[in-house]
This record gives structure tokens, C-alpha cells and sequence, in this order.
């Protein structure tokens, strides 16, 4: 048995219909077309009766042919009204089902869009009865006239870039019904450059397209390129609506560079090398006309001997002008061309070296302009020998010749008062700060290298690894002696390394000593550990008489200093014979014990509620919310140098400078992604990103965000002043903002500003 759900899905499967068909019609202006009235799924009827309504100024009639069973019914009737309607009845024998009842032929007579429709459709049973469950579905016609429709397709910039001369592509396409004979394109330009250019279309067929490519179309940074199809009008179409486009068009300029080279060895005090000036990258479709520059160097060390443009002024197209100023620090110069192109040697300097020193050779305030009088904006200075290293017996460093190459540059910095000299030499991503002290020299040699690198390594494998409890920290500190290595040592005598651990609530706290003796008057000892991820808190020294704090990249110091070369890596400099400590700790993972602080998190807040719990000694008693001290006395607190260390100090004493990011407990992170690892990894978690442009000029921000299952803290600004302005302001906050907070260091103090 059927159900009632059944029966009525079936019913309206198969509901009556009174239908025009086909439904949909388009016709060619002259033609003739049918259009049958069909009975579709009809219970029994014995009578049909409707009115059909048409467009006479569209459509014209001209026959009504009724079906077999209509025509042999008892009573029949047409009937065609002046106002564009026929009447159709008929009754007879019942019929039930399908059933065609006429077809009726008109002929398309005018454009347009109408409609064939039926109105009063009425059906009624044997017993006369009417029948109202039915459908009735009417035709639409178009009558179309046989035209052109021309079409934009796509436009394309072919390799777009500013300030050059461009190729645009168009494709047109004629899709109407008629091919298109003489008809123009018309592309149009503006912006700083503005221009109109025309091409003619001889034919375009129906269902065809073309491509038109517009050559040499000079485009400055930001244009607006408009794309007309017969913008006269000459062609009669369906529609012009799709003749015409406009689009904002931002080409990226291309990179030039100008390249300092040379390809001298150090040379020796009064010898004499030249330096070539290049013009690279440059096309024929944005040529230079002129450039202007200083090219500098240290007087003391080098004097410049000539300098002359390698240009032929016969070979230039257009004008020539030079002027050249040569003096004892620097040389200015200036070229006007014709045009400049491809790689090109524009100059060449030849310099005496006077004396035993170092010097850089580069070159400031260089304008290009191209052919327009346009500047180029993207523009790199290359220097492929930035550094000359004058070195003889009397040199405190010297350089194996075959690590030249991987030499980036060397510069000396100052000794602000101390009577120690140092040169940093650069290479690769790393840099090697080297006292000269007394007439020792150095010796920069493969071995070096390849010790610098191992103990990077080692400290790259050692970040990946977590610390859980103590035998894993004696682990840890193991493979950090293990790995350290002496970079430099002239006159110490390393000994006695060794560690303790300690625990402290959650945190492993361990001291790394060793003996560090000067054996003779002047000495100098370097030294590198792959400390990985732990913390450094503090480096201690016992010269004897007195304990001191070494300081990050403190040079001035008399005793030594310490380095963050490379994250993960601890650099120790000392000129002073002392026992070195070194603190280094770990935070445990969090553990539920009844001292802990219990937080229940939500997807929404970083925290929700925080238990009273006692407040941690190393908070700093001045801060104003009991609610911050307590949120303070859980949470780490991170810096990435000295400066920003002495800021976060202000929150907790025993803050640290890190230089690692795994977040483990919540953490507060003093100063941006510059200098603190933590904000390099997090800050584009955070809703505002923090550079040195944002939030700007003696501007910071607090920010607060739930990352991995912590609360993190974010204080920084766009400098110093803006760091401190947010830090200072967080100490008098109640509670955590719930949204970012910008402070603004001004003359009386922090200040809100949003």
C-alpha cells in the first residue's frame, strides 16, 4: 500500500499543465516560427477553453492549425480579435494525459522582446465541471535584427613596469550576427604621462575576435588606461554598453643598481688600484640620462688620484655634459647622456693608499634620473669589494687571503675612553668584534670559520629540544661546554669548566664557571657556548679585587663584555683575568600544584579569572594594581638587549635578556621584533604590528593575547622612548586592556593617546 507521503510526491511529479511551447524563442526579423498549446498530465476532460495574447507590432498570425482530436470534437471554436488575441474552444470526448490542442505559425515582423501568453485558460470534466489544478507556462520571444555586438575580451599589460615603454594587449571579440567592416580602437592614457593611441579594424566576422597590441606605451606609477571600441559610433550594434572599459593600472618599477668594483688584493702603503662605477639593469625601454653621486672614503687611508668618466661623448646620443670635484675625503660627480643603456661603466677612480688602515669606499646621495627627467626610485648600491684591507708585518689582523670573499666588511668602533681599539669584521650573517690590544696580531683562517659554524650548529640543534627536569638541564649544560670553543685566544689559559644546578619553584637555575687566566701583559680571549634555548640571566667575573656584571656589547668595559652573535649563541670577550660565572636557566613546564596559580581560560579573553595568590618578591613594589602585581608574579619577563632590560626590570628584578622565543609560561616581552626574539615570533599575532615607523616617533604599545594556550603581554613602540612610554603607563593600569592601548612619551610623561 501506498502511503500518503508517497501519493503526494507523485502527484506533484505529475501536476496538469496548460504549456506554450517551446517556451523560449529567438527568431530573426522575417522568419516564421510555431508555437503548439499542449495539455501535459491532465485528468479526464471533456472541455478546454483560453484566450492566447501576442504583440502585433512584433508578431504577426498567419495560421492556426487545430490537432486531430481537437478538430474531430463536437464543438470547436477560433476566434482572432483585433487586439492581438485568439480565442480557442472546444468540447468533445473525454480525453486524459498528453494532448496537443492546435499549433499556431507567426512571423517575426519587428524587433523586440515579447511574450506569447495565455489568459482565462479554463478545463472542465465530462460533467461540465470546471478543473482550477493546473499550470499554464508562456513563450518568450526575441526578434532580433542581424548586427554586430562588439565586446571587450581582456586587456593585458604586457610585463608592466613603471616609467617604461609598455605593451598592451586587447582582445575585441564580435559576438552579434553580423561581421563588423571599419570600425576604430582607441586606447587612452593618464597620469603623469598622458597619451591616446588609435588602430583601425578593416573586418571583424561574426563569432570572431582579434588581438590588438598597442607598442611602446609609456606608463608612469599609477594610470588610468581607458579601452573604447568605435568610439565614433560608425557601427550600428545590438549594444554599446560592452564597448568600453576603464581600469587603474599601478606597474612596479624596476630595480637598477649601481656597483662599486674592484678586483685588488690588499695592497701595500703607496701602491695604487682603481674602482670601477656601474650602471646594471638598465633597458632600452627606460634608458638613464644622467647620474649624480659622491663617491667617499677615509682620507686618512686612501687619496683619490683621478677620476674620469669611461663615457665617449661621441658615442652619446643627444647632449654630454660632466663636472667632477675631486677632494680629500670624497668625489663629486655628474653625467648628463643622451642615453645610458644596458650595463654600462660610467666611471673609474684610481687610488693611493697612504697609510697602514682600513677604508671603506662607497657612494652616498646617488640620484639617476632617465630619459623622461624621472628619478629612479628602485635603486640598489652594490658594492662587490666594499672593504680594502691594507695590511702588512705591522697589521694587528690578518686575513687569510682565501676567506677574502666571505669578508663582508670590517669597521672600527669607538673605545669611548678606554684604551683598548677594536675592528668588527662582518661575514656572512655573523660578526667577530676583535680588541687590539698591545702589537698581538690575529689571525683570521678557515679554522675560525669552521669553528664559529660548528658551535651555531650546536646551537641550533640544542633550540629544539625542552628541558622537563633537572637530569635534562645537566644534559643541556653538558653539550654547552662541550660545544664552546676558544675563537681567539692570545695569552689566557682556560681551565677548571664546570656547572651547578639549583631549582627554583618551576625554574632551573644553573651557574657555569670557569678559570680564565692572563698569562701575559696584554691578552685577549673570545669564547662562544651554544647555550640553545636557555635564558641568560647574568654573566659575573671575579677579577680578584672585585666582582663585575659583564654587559652586552659594553666595549668601553676594562675587564670584557659579552655578544649575542646569532640567537642561541653566547659570545664572552675578556682582556682581564678573572673566574667567570655564567647564570643560565630554564622554565619548567607548567604543573598543577596547590602554590600554583590556577586560570581558567576562554576562547574569547586571555584570562578570565586569576586566584589570589601571593605576590612574588621580584615584583617591583611600585607598581599601582594588586590584580597586575599578582598577574606579574606568574609570568616571565623577556628582553632582547640592555636598554630593554633595564625597562623590564621595572616590572620584575629578575626580568632577563634571551635570546630565544619558546613560550612556555606567561610572558611579558619588552621591545619589538628587532631586538627581542619573542616579538620577532609573535608580533603578527598581535592586532597591531610594531616597526620603526608604527606606532611611530615616542609612541608604544600594550597589547594582550592568548597564544598557545599563555597569556603573552606585548610592550613595545617603534623606539626606545615609545617602549618606555608603555611600559611606564602599564604600571598604573587596574587590569589588562581588552583592546591594544597606545602611549606616547612626551615631556611630562607617558600619555594615552588611543
Amino acid at each position: 500500500m501506498l502511503s500518503i507521503m508517497a501519493l503526494l510526491v507523485i502527484n506533484s511529479c505529475f501536476a496538469a499543465s496548460i504549456e506554450l511551447s517551446p517556451n523560449v524563442i529567438n527568431i530573426q526579423k522575417g522568419n516564421n516560427f510555431t508555437v503548439d498549446v499542449l495539455l501535459r498530465d491532465i485528468p479526464e476532460i471533456a472541455g478546454y477553453d483560453s484566450k492566447l495574447n501576442y504583440d502585433k507590432t512584433i508578431l504577426k498570425l498567419n495560421s492556426i492549425s487545430l490537432s486531430t482530436d481537437v478538430n474531430s470534437a463536437s464543438l470547436k471554436d477560433t476566434n482572432l480579435n483585433n487586439d492581438g488575441s485568439v480565442s480557442l474552444l472546444w468540447m468533445g470526448n473525454s480525453v486524459t494525459g498528453n494532448l496537443t490542442v492546435a499549433t499556431f505559425t507567426f512571423e517575426a515582423i519587428n524587433e523586440g522582446d515579447t511574450k506569447i501568453s495565455l489568459k482565462n485558460a479554463a478545463l472542465s470534466d465530462i460533467e461540465g465541471q470546471g478543473i482550477n489544478n493546473f499550470d499554464t507556462l508562456d513563450s518568450e520571444v526575441l526578434v532580433f535584427e542581424p548586427k554586430p555586438d562588439l565586446s571587450i575580451q581582456n586587456v593585458t599589460v604586457v610585463k608592466s613596469n613603471a616609467y617604461e615603454k609598455n605593451n598592451i594587449s586587447i582582445i575585441i571579440k564580435n559576438i552579434g550576427q553580423l561581421d563588423a567592416v571599419g570600425f576604430n580602437v582607441s586606447l587612452e592614457i593618464s597620469g603623469i604621462f598622458e597619451s591616446k593611441y588609435i588602430k583601425t579594424v578593416e573586418l571583424l566576422p561574426n563569432n570572431s575576435d582579434a588581438e590588438l597590441i598597442f607598442e611602446d606605451v609609456l606608463l608612469g606609477p599609477n594610470n588610468q588606461i581607458s579601452v573604447h571600441i568605435d568610439p565614433e559610433n560608425n557601427i550600428i550594434e545590438h549594444k554599446k554598453e560592452n564597448n568600453q572599459i576603464t581600469f587603474n593600472e599601478k606597474p612596479l618599477e624596476r630595480h637598477i643598481s649601481m656597483i662599486l668594483n674592484s678586483n685588488i688584493h690588499p695592497v701595500n702603503t703607496g701602491e695604487t688600484f682603481e674602482v670601477t662605477v656601474s650602471l646594471n639593469n638598465l633597458t632600452k625601454n627606460r634608458p638613464a640620462k644622467a647620474v649624480d653621486g659622491i663617491l667617499k672614503f677615509d682620507s686618512n687611508v686612501l687619496e683619490c688620484l683621478n677620476f674620469t668618466f669611461e663615457l665617449v661623448p661621441s658615442e652619446a646620443e643627444g647632449s654630454y655634459l660632466e663636472n667632477i670635484t675631486i677632494s680629500k675625503k670624497d668625489v663629486k660627480f655628474s653625467i648628463v647622456d643622451g642615453e645610458i643603456k644596458g650595463d654600462t661603466v660610467i666611471a673609474k677612480a684610481t687610488f693611493k693608499a697612504l697609510t697602514v688602515g682600513n677604508s671603506n669606499i662607497s657612494l652616498e646621495s646617488i640620484v639617476v634620473s632617465d630619459v623622461e627627467g624621472y628619478e629612479f626610485n628602485k635603486m640598489d648600491v652594490k658594492y662587490n669589494y666594499i672593504m680594502y684591507k691594507f695590511l702588512n708585518d705591522s697589521k694587528n689582523i690578518v686575513i687569510e687571503e682565501s676567506l677574502f670573499n666571505k669578508i663582508n666588511k670590517t669597521k672600527e668602533i669607538s673605545n669611548n675612553g678606554s684604551d683598548i681599539n677594536m675592528t668588527e669584521i662582518f661575514f656572512g650573517n655573523d660578526s667577530l668584534v676583535i680588541p687590539i690590544v698591545n702589537s698581538h696580531v690575529h689571525k683570521i683562517n678557515q679554522e675560525l670559520f669552521e669553528k664559529i659554524e660548528d658551535i651555531l650548529n650546536n646551537a641550533n640543534d640544542l633550540k629544539k629540544t625542552k628541558i622537563n627536569n633537572e637530569s635534562e638541564m645537566s644534559s643541556r649544560l653538558n653539550k654547552t661546554l662541550e660545544g664552546s670553543q676558544e675563537i681567539l685566544n692570545s695569552g689566557f689559559n682556560v681551565s677548571n669548566m664546570g656547572y651547578d644546578i639549583k631549582k627554583d619553584g618551576n625554574i632551573l637555575k644553573s651557574r657555569l664557571t670557569f678559570n680564565a687566566v692572563n698569562t701575559t701583559n696584554k691578552s685577549v680571549l673570545i669564547m662562544r657556548f651554544p647555550i640553545g634555548n636557555l635564558n641568560l640571566d647574568e654573566i659575573i667575573v671575579d677579577t680578584g679585587t672585585e666582582n663585575v656584571t659583564l654587559l652586552e656589547n659594553e666595549f668601553s668595559s676594562t675587564v670584557g663584555w659579552y655578544r649575542i652573535p646569532s640567537e642561541g649563541v653566547l659570545e664572552i670577550t675578556l682582556v682581564k683575568d678573572p673566574l667567570v660565572t655564567i647564570k643560565l636557566s630554564s622554565v619548567l613546564p607548567s604543573t598543577d600544584s596547590p602554590s600554583s596559580t590556577n586560570r581558567r581560560r576562554s576562547s574569547s579573553q586571555s584570562v578570565t579569572t586569576i586566584d589570589q595568590t601571593e605576590i612574588s618578591k621580584n615584583v617591583i613594589s611600585s607598581i599601582k594594581s594588586e590584580k597586575i602585581k599578582q598577574i606579574l608574579s606568574n609570568a616571565k619577563v623577556v628582553a632582547g638587549n640592555t636598554v630593554d632590560h633595564n625597562y623590564a626590570a621595572n616590572l620584575r628584578t629578575d626580568s632577563i635578556i634571551t635570546t630565544v622565543s619558546e613560550l612556555n609560561q606567561d610572558t611579558v616581552i619588552v621591545g619589538g621584533p628587532l631586538a627581542n626574539p619573542y616579538a620577532k615570533m609573535y608580533d603578527n599575532k598581535f592586532d597591531l604590528k610594531i616597526t620603526n615607523d608604527y606606532p611611530g616617533e615616542n609612541k608604544g604599545v600594550i597589547q594582550v593575547k592568548e597564544i598557545n594556550g599563555y597569556m603573552v603581554i606585548y610592550i613595545a613602540g617603534s623606539d626606545r622612548f615609545g617602549t618606555l612610554a608603555a611600559l611606564e603607563y602599564f604600571k598604573t593600569l587596574d587590569e589588562l586592556p581588552e583592546k591594544p592601548l597606545i602611549i606616547e612619551w612626551t615631556s611630562t610623561g607617558s600619555k594615552l593617546i588611543k
